[in-house]
């Protein structure tokens, strides 16, 4: 298992390291020893933040938490990330993708996030590019509820347009397409 620590306004110690090495061995049992695990650790006014990702098959699988102090920021964020592997495993069982996530490749590489910036002046302040990966919009829900963002853009393997799915306020979900 590799585990790449960034920290930001935080010292990343031996101690924090270790800690963390210790608390991700949950997710370890999960993937087998060839995953990596990113993890940044910040401090801000609000506290300390965890924020936790494992890229695999195309998918990321993230977790974010703040609390008080940093141990239960990493206990909050690792907790939760436990669960959403719990839950993406349960998913493609049942939709006989894989019967196991350790059968899955990885995902060498992922683009670390850059800095936010004041958006006080309404201007662009963060780029993002991604790979649009053809998937029907179940999936993309799949990898929208993984991400723990409300909307996800990517290509619809049915119209090979690119849509949008986005979580609406009753609890569904909503599909956006262009007009042929």
């Amino acid at each position: 298992m590799r585990i790449a620590i960034r920290g930001k306004n935080v010292d990343t110690t031996p101690p924090v390291r270790e800690y963390l090495s210790k608390r991700l061995s949950k997710v370890e049992r999960h993937f087998g020893s060839e995953v990596c695990i990113n993890v940044l650790l910040s401090k801000d006014v609000e506290g300390y933040g965890a924020e936790v990702t494992v890229p695999i098959n195309g998918f990321l699988i993230r977790s974010e938490e703040t609390a008080g102090d940093l141990y239960s920021a990493i206990d909050l964020a690792v907790d939760k990330l436990v669960r959403q592997i719990n839950r993406f495993r349960k998913r493609l069982v049942a939709r006989r993708q894989a019967s196991s996530i350790k059968q899955m490749p990885f995902v060498s590489e992922i683009e670390p996030a850059a800095d936010d910036a004041d958006e006080q002046n309404g201007q662009i302040v963060r780029v993002k590019r991604f790979d649009l990966k053809p998937m029907p919009a179940e999936e993309a829900v799949l990898q929208m509820n993984l991400l723990g963002h409300d909307f996800f853009v990517f290509t619809n393997s049915e119209s090979s347009q690119v849509s949008v799915v986005y979580r609406r306020h009753d609890g569904n979900y909503g599909l956006i397409e262009p007009e042929p």
